[in-house]
């Protein structure tokens, strides 16, 4: 079997060691509907200080997951389908407060035993220009790891990235599937057709990563090191209220015409808007409204900058 080798270093803090624990996180996962989605896994991080400290992975063969043993504190929770699951590929790595972004992600403020659901978002239909993409013998495999400012960190060096989500695309920048890095920050895809791909890795607290690799008979060795996203985490309730700080957008479902209303003076801005799966789907400047109506319905991530202040929210087409 031919294998492309794809390995990936980020800049973050190591994994922080528990400390006293008191407290547990009954996490129920549902998709469309209110369906109940079996074999989930979790990525925990816990908030400091605006940083974010992997925690551990945890996953069950039922819906419901159990995260036990934690202080008091702030916590992000990813979850998505395990690759063994029904579910997988048809929804998507979801955080706690129903948003794909952990800069949209509810903070879970722990000081007791909770119970609480997590609405995983539906993955986008789509029809790759290459059906046979996963028809092959090749694999793309690769290690995922961190390293950061050793005076911040609990150990020196780098270390291993558990949990995170890596995103494969075909040559025209179509989402194709998506794996998560074992405890050893292992991940790969299998069964992969000779051709051009993009990997792309998604980790909380990190800026993304993007590596674009040739599958062929030949093995290829990629490295990257991008710098962990160093500004305020960002974590809002964005994804259940639509409101951020510094702007509201409205409405929200929106078919044609989307209204950015500011808390300012001002009503010039520039935007992104990425899909799902983090790809950029248009952008430009605006004074007051986006014409979105030649988007898909879906579910889209909108960036807003204005008076050198950023920020997001999360937008749904219908």
């Amino acid at each position: 079997m031919k294998k492309t080798i794809l390995i990936l270093t980020l800049l973050l803090f190591t994994a922080k060691t528990y400390s006293q624990t008191t407290h547990l996180i009954e996490c129920v996962t549902k998709g469309t509907g209110g369906t109940l989605i079996t074999y989930p896994v979790a990525s925990v991080f816990q908030l400091v200080n605006d940083q974010f400290y992997y925690l551990e992975t945890v996953s069950t063969q039922g819906d419901t997951l159990f995260i036990s043993n934690l202080d008091t504190g702030k916590y992000i929770i990813h979850v998505f389908p395990d690759t063994g699951s029904l579910s997988f590929n048809s929804y998507l790595p979801t955080y706690f407060g129903d948003s794909l972004n952990w800069q949209h992600a509810d903070t879970m403020h722990l000081t007791s035993d909770t119970i609480v659901s997590i609405n995983l978002q539906a993955a986008p239909s789509y029809v790759s220009p290459d059906v046979t993409w996963n028809t092959g013998t090749d694999t793309i495999m690769g290690n995922i790891t961190v390293t950061g400012d050793s005076a911040a960190r609990l150990m020196a060096g780098s270390v291993v990235a558990p949990g995170a989500v890596v995103n494969l695309y075909d040559n025209s920048g179509q989402w194709l599937t998506y794996t998560y890095s074992d405890a050893s920050g292992n991940y790969e895809f299998t069964s992969i057709a000779s051709g051009t791909y993009t990997v792309k890795v998604q980790y909380t607290g990190m800026n993304p990563i993007t590596q674009n690799l040739t599958v062929n008979s030949s093995t290829t060795n990629a490295s990257l090191t991008v710098a962990r996203y160093t500004g305020s985490s960002g974590v809002t309730s964005v994804a259940q209220n639509n409101s951020l700080q510094n702007f509201n957008v409205y409405p929200n479902p929106v078919k044609d015409i989307l209204n950015i209303g500011f808390n300012s003076s001002t009503d010039n801005f520039q935007y992104n808007l990425t899909d799902v799966t983090g790809k950029q789907v248009k952008n430009g400047s605006g004074a007051g409204s986006i014409n979105i109506s030649e988007l898909n319905k879906g579910i889209y991530i909108l960036k807003i900058q204005s008076d050198n202040t950023v920020s997001f929210a999360q937008i749904i087409v219908e």
